[in-house]
């Protein structure tokens, strides 16, 4: 975990989250590693993934209010700027969104995994 520390304090953003992830395959319920995880996610501005990953930490550690401000402190909204508020967050896990399209009153979400929700 040191090396993935020493990434995100030097500003390496990819390859923090790359270690993160990687020592996460062997302890995925480590609260350290996905608090480490969900700080590299949020300074990369993936709020959206960031807030995933700080939302198990706290499920695993719900003492730790240093995990509830860090999801509080996260934004969600859109990243060209525009003044749109988020509605509704449908979180699946290992996955992220990769499109999104307006057709016949519904908004569909492809998902990288290959999900699609409308």
């Amino acid at each position: 975990m040191s090396e993935a520390e020493q990434f995100l304090a030097e500003g390496h953003l990819a390859e923090a989250v790359l270690t993160y992830q990687q020592a996460l395959i062997s302890d995925p319920d480590n609260p350290d590693l996905l608090q480490g995880l969900g700080s590299a996610l949020a300074a990369q501005g993936r709020g959206r993934s960031a807030s995933v990953v700080l939302a198990q930490a706290a499920a695993l550690r719900p003492e730790d209010a240093s995990l509830q401000e860090s999801l509080a402190q996260l934004e969600t909204r859109p990243q060209d700027g525009s003044s749109l508020e988020l509605a509704w967050l449908f979180n699946e896990k290992n996955s992220e969104p990769a499109g999104a399209a307006i057709a016949a009153g519904r908004v569909f979400v492809a998902y990288a995994d290959g999900h699609l929700l409308a």
